[in-house]
């Protein structure tokens, strides 16, 4: 009897095997194609991350070529919206020939019909929010056709602002 039910046990355990040996073998097929597939996109995704390794470099190059034109963008406004004062303040009697910008400092050559002229100018800069240290290099008085005028050139800093 005991060998009877090791043999009956025996064999129930073989044909539960082969019952579900069919489903575990397709379902081992199936969880090793999702393996390739993963391991596929692995290394599609390794494969794109190399390229984007060699793209970081020249990405960061153009990220501070982007903040210096920022920079430049900045100072140039600045300096656009000083020589916007300086036409909004200019006397009628007063003409610019020439303005000349290099290192924070401008230099103004000019003609004025009078002294008073170029005083009220001069003042006009040293008051604003734009220039400082305005120095007057030459005022000399000059000939013309139909009587005088004075030639000018003065020097003004940029007011920098933080």
């Amino acid at each position: 009897m005991k060998l009877l039910v090791i043999i009956l046990g025996t064999a129930a355990l073989m044909l539960y095997e082969r019952q579900n040996l069919d489903q575990l073998n397709m379902d081992l097929a199936q969880i090793q194609a999702q393996d390739q597939q993963i391991k596929t996109q692995v290394q599609a995704k390794t494969a794109d991350l190399a390229k984007l390794k060699d793209i970081e470099p020249q990405a960061q190059g153009l990220n501070e070529k982007l903040n210096l034109l920022r920079e430049y963008s900045k100072q140039r406004i600045t300096e656009l919206q000083s020589m916007d004062y300086v036409q909004s303040i200019i006397p009628e009697r007063v003409w610019l020939r020439g303005v000349h910008f290099d290192n924070h400092r401008f230099q103004f050559l000019g003609n004025a019909v009078e002294t008073v002229d170029l005083t009220e100018f001069v003042s006009k800069l040293e008051n604003s929010a734009y220039f400082k240290d305005v120095i007057v290099v030459q005022d000399r008085e000059k000939k013309v056709q139909s009587g005088n005028i004075r030639d000018f050139e003065f020097t003004a800093r940029e007011e920098v602002k933080n």
